[in-house]
């Protein structure tokens, strides 16, 4: 391949990167925003319930990201006095 030619793929590479860091980043924003709109302002003022709703919602998308994405899980055997 010719300099020119490498240039300008890394060049695209770059750009698709970059334009995914951006749709990322909307994502997450209109994520956080329907979150905040829909859930919590209900439970304004109410920390325990916010906290609660918090950690259920990230044990949901982490299961979800699992489920999409896989991963890998360990089980484990918990000890018999348990």
């Amino acid at each position: 391949m010719e300099q020119g030619v490498v240039e300008r793929v890394q060049l695209v590479v770059v750009d698709h990167h970059l334009l995914g860091l951006g749709v990322a980043f909307l994502a997450i924003a209109l994520s956080g925003a329907a979150l905040q709109v829909l859930i919590f302002r209900r439970m304004e003022g109410d920390d325990l319930r916010q906290t609660l709703v918090t950690i259920g919602i990230s044990i949901v998308a982490a299961d979800l990201m699992l489920a999409i994405w896989s991963g890998v899980t360990y089980q484990f055997s918990p000890p018999e006095w348990l």
